[in-house]
């Protein structure tokens, strides 16, 4: 590897002067193994609803707390606001089929590409991913091919593709129905794990929420 720093002369008109300095440099050729950086994360089931801003947590039918979703990453370009692009944080509609908890599928996240990542403990996980095709009107949101928008999409986790050219309306059999796809024995690289959406064919990637629980849960 190469190193190189190069003053330009000129910085932050609010500085004094324009002088770079190093006070020290260390390396390593070391390999760093999977599990590097794995510490004493979140070892419970975390639980979150893309778009869903209320104050208190959502709690299912199970007894189970939804918090929003925060720890996600989306690149919608300089100066742009990345909530506004990416998420639904109004209710997109009040029917969704194939639940008994119809909130979590009613906000969402939306785009070309986006990634969650999810600090965790050391140990085994199962990751579940919550969809549900929502357009607002075949005439707001019309697919390429016509008729309601299709949402298609791919699922990487921790680098490896896990779901592909997944067609949520498809698969759900309609608009407005839940959609639930587990991937099981996930183990975390560097304390995380890296949920990655990617849309397909020029469509958007969209995702209503998402859990991740012990394998022993």
């Amino acid at each position: 590897h190469t190193l190189e720093v190069v003053a330009l002369g000129r910085g932050n008109p609010l500085s004094g002067g324009a002088r770079v300095a190093i006070a020290g440099l260390q390396y390593s050729a070391a390999a760093a193994a999977p599990s590097y950086g794995a510490g004493g994360g979140p070892a419970a089931a975390q639980r979150m609803i893309f778009g869903y801003c209320g104050r208190k947590d959502y709690v299912d039918r199970d007894g189970h707390s939804w918090r929003p979703a925060t720890e996600f990453v989306a690149r919608t370009g300089y100066g742009t606001d990345v909530v506004e692009r990416l998420l639904w944080t109004t209710r997109r509609t009040m029917y969704i089929g194939h639940t008994e908890d119809e909130e979590i599928y009613r906000y969402g996240a939306h785009g070309e590409k986006f990634w969650s990542n999810i600090t965790v403990a050391p140990g085994r996980y199962n990751v579940r991913l919550h969809f549900a095709s929502t357009p607002l009107h075949p005439f707001l949101e019309q697919d390429p091919e016509g008729g309601w928008k299709r949402y298609v999409l791919n699922v990487d986790i921790n680098g490896q593709r896990e779901i592909e050219a997944l067609d949520v309306a498809k698969e759900a059999g309609g608009t407005f129905l839940a959609l639930t796809k587990t991937i099981e024995n996930v183990a975390p690289r560097h304390g995380i794990i890296e949920v990655l959406l990617t849309g397909v064919d020029g469509r958007e990637a969209i995702l209503q929420a998402l859990e991740v629980i012990p394998v022993n849960e």
